[in-house]
């Protein structure tokens, strides 16, 4: 059972019908390349390989980023967040999704994205590719 999800797909818009939260981290990560974190009500959802520039690929933090979010945004429901790609220890083009339980202690695990309800949600796992809005876009 895979907990962090690798989903390889170019070109194409993510979004999750219904979950909101704050940005905690929006910036450069050495494996994740440009990264946004969100979080809610102890929840963190890791959106990371975000692309950068005009190619979609880098390994270091230059140029310009595609991440529409700040650190202190709050973001809704199908909020672009940015464009997927192939940035920081990335060997193609794919977005990387991870969903962790923190308690207020700071101490996190790493939980199934499928077997989920992140607050807002209905359903679990309501991340789904829409591919009929270019340019490939993470939608939050």
């Amino acid at each position: 059972m895979a907990l962090i999800q690798h989903m390889a797909r170019e070109n194409r818009t993510w979004g999750a019908k219904r979950i909101r939260g704050k940005v905690t981290y929006a910036g450069w990560n050495y494996y994740l390349g440009w990264t946004v974190v969100i979080e809610n009500e102890g929840w963190h959802v890791i959106l990371g390989h975000l692309c950068c520039g005009p190619s979609g690929k880098s390994s270091a933090p230059t140029g310009p980023s595609s991440i529409n979010v700040g650190k202190g945004d709050i973001v809704q429901a199908r909020s672009v967040v940015g464009t997927s790609g192939t940035t920081g220890s990335s060997t193609g083009p794919h977005l990387h999704f991870e969903v962790r339980k923190c308690d207020q202690e700071g101490q996190c695990r790493v939980i199934n994205p499928k077997t989920v309800l992140l607050p807002g949600q209905d359903a679990p796992w309501l991340w789904e590719s829409f591919s009929d809005s270019p340019p490939s876009r993470c939608l939050r």
